[in-house]
């Protein structure tokens, strides 16, 4: 008779969890982009806004942006613009190096890739 260790149990059960946490860009945005086709500008764009959906604060200003200039509201545009130029600008201002970069460096090669802000191309 074999006796397994109760916590063994629990590793497939973590890691499946684990990786439900882990939804791409792609799953995440599937509602707002069928709200956009649809011509739902405003949920389109208040969901894109929600830098949960996209994953970034630079992508929820640009797509949320691209929403609000598609459905004519010019000046809501240049907000959502304006917040990830914004975000440009404070990417670009923070140093290449130091314990806040190698703190996220370290998590998205050990954990995930996701646990780092995008950043861009």
């Amino acid at each position: 008779m074999s006796v397994r260790h109760p916590s063994i149990a629990v590793i497939p059960v973590l890691s499946l969890l684990g990786l439900a946490a882990c939804a791409t860009y792609t799953e995440r945005t599937t509602k707002p982009l069928r709200d956009f086709q649809s011509g739902q500008f405003a949920a389109a764009r208040e969901a894109y806004a929600d830098p949960e959906t996209t994953g970034s604060v630079f992508l929820a200003g640009a797509e949320a942006g691209t929403v609000a200039l598609t459905a004519g509201d010019w000046s809501l545009a240049l907000e959502h613009y304006h917040h990830a130029a914004a975000e440009v600008e404070e990417l670009e201002g923070r140093a290449l190096a130091g314990p806040e970069r190698f703190g996220e460096a370290l998590a998205s090669w050990a954990i995930n890739d996701s646990a780092r802000a995008y950043q861009g191309e």
